[in-house]
């Protein structure tokens, strides 16, 4: 994904690495599947918000 700022660059960034360490956490500590699918959800979500407040920069 191209990045107008980097303000959202960066956001980005962060929350990538925050669901792919609560999903490595959840996979070998707590090893429960519904973990892992509620913080792709989560991710997924506020990605495309992030991906709308990034259009609506871009125009």
């Amino acid at each position: 994904m191209k990045f107008i700022h980097e303000k959202y660059e960066l956001i980005w960034w962060i929350s990538t690495m925050l669901a792919f360490l609560f999903i490595l956490i959840d996979s070998f500590i707590f090893r429960s599947g519904y973990l892992s699918f509620v913080v792709f959800v989560i991710f997924a979500v506020f990605m495309s918000v992030v991906g709308v407040i990034n259009k609506k920069y871009k125009e």
